[in-house]
């Protein structure tokens, strides 16, 4: 679980964008807010209540044509020390605007309007391939104790019955919450099904065997169920 603050001065825009965010990361914490005052009380909140690990600012906030109070916000937001690394994705309609934001507040990137679904589903993606930022997931365990987790320290998960085991790096929690399909929409492409009762983290695979139905992740052996084996040989050709 993410948390986005999204500075727009449009109500509409505002929603547009966080729909398009949730619609791939649903458990993500989405704050949007209209002008720079707005931001700047957020964001000195954010100290003491939880950091932000993205921001999405629009650069002109009004009908005049020499506002850039997205500027002013990025600016408060480097000042900031708990925010010094963190990515700013800039949203403008102006090209203009584009050198300036990257020279002078280091952002991550850019997103020209009109922009599509694909264009910051794309850009988040690419934050997480290069580990910009993680995509963490909370799981609650049998026991309703809750865990940060990177998904990228979760070897695989196995479904029991209503029991769901996720085998992480540091050890395993039993949970349960969703199923595996549900699972799939939280943790991205690189997670796939391998069995019915089995789903596996790309990043994690140091050999399939397929003679013996077997894909060994670390030093954890995981089955390849028959209906899955076509499946599994796309995704590991795609791997290597």
């Amino acid at each position: 679980m993410n948390k986005v603050l999204i500075l727009e001065d449009e109500q509409e825009q505002i929603k547009e964008l966080s729909t398009i965010i949730s619609s791939n990361f649903d458990d993500w914490d989405l704050y949007g807010v209209t002008n720079v005052s707005d931001a700047k009380k957020i964001i000195d909140k954010s100290n003491e209540e939880g950091l932000f690990d993205l921001f999405f600012l629009d650069i002109k906030l009004s009908e005049d044509e020499n506002d850039k109070g997205g500027f002013e916000v990025a600016a408060y937001i480097r000042d900031n020390s708990n925010y010094y690394k963190t990515p700013i994705l800039f949203i403008t309609a102006i090209m203009g605007d584009i050198n300036y934001a990257l020279a002078n507040y280091h952002c991550y990137s850019f997103i020209v309007k009109p922009y599509t679904k694909q264009d910051i589903l794309f850009q988040i993606e690419q934050m997480m391939l290069t580990r910009y930022i993680e995509n963490k997931i909370v799981i609650s365990d049998i026991n309703r104790v809750k865990y940060c987790v990177n998904c990228d320290d979760i070897l695989y998960l196995e479904s029991k019955g209503h029991i769901k085991n996720v085998y992480t790096v540091n050890g395993v929690i039993r949970t349960r919450m969703h199923s595996l399909k549900d699972f799939a929409k939280k943790l991205g492409k690189r997670f796939f099904q391998c069995h019915k009762c089995y789903m596996i983290n790309e990043k994690h695979i140091k050999n399939v065997d397929f003679s013996n139905g077997i894909i060994l992740l670390n030093e954890n052996p995981v089955p390849i169920g028959r209906s899955f084996k076509k499946s599994i040989k796309t995704c590991v050709e795609k791997i290597k």
